[in-house]
């Protein structure tokens, strides 16, 4: 599974050919209710892959940095099958006064990987949202994760003191 951002900077939730690719972006992928991996877009044409992920059902998302909006849907449940890659952009614009319209992520087509002997089969999945249950697990685990880093900050002022 490949993932990535880009600028859109029309709003329009497409990503058009005249627009290019946001970094900094935390892409993340999830199966379960349970986060799997993550990685930061580059801001460049080339995706962040995840690769050797058994096939099966997987959700992902983008969490944009400050200062950023959605221009599609930040979620979306992705079918992977055996000896495909499906590919899943997110759009993300500056923050503007008007709103973004509603639209869904793009998801690319899946394409055999190179060294499968099969060939893989059908369409590559659906792109709906998950809703508010994935959206509220990775805030969880945002703040599980400032928790953390709290405590290690804490705990190295306490021992500088000593």
């Amino acid at each position: 599974m490949c993932l990535n951002a880009f600028a859109d900077e029309n709003g329009n939730g497409f990503h058009d050919a005249t627009e290019g690719y946001m970094g900094r972006v935390t892409l993340t992928v999830g199966q379960n209710n349970a986060i799997i991996a993550t990685a930061l877009s580059t801001g460049t044409d080339n995706p962040v892959c995840f690769e050797n992920l058994p096939a099966g059902e997987y959700q992902v998302a983008q969490i944009i940095p400050a200062g950023l909006e959605s221009t599609t849907a930040p979620t979306a449940n992705i079918m992977v099958q055996e000896g495909s890659t499906v590919g899943v952009e997110f759009g993300s614009r500056i923050q503007s006064t008007a709103p973004p319209p509603a639209t869904e992520v793009a998801v690319v087509q899946p394409t055999p990987d190179a060294g499968s002997s099969g060939s893989s089969s059908g369409s590559s999945g659906s792109s709906s949202s998950n809703g508010p249950g994935f959206l509220a697990f990775i805030g969880l685990a945002v703040i599980g994760l400032a928790v953390v880093l709290l405590g290690v900050l804490i705990f190295l002022v306490l021992r500088q003191g000593r």
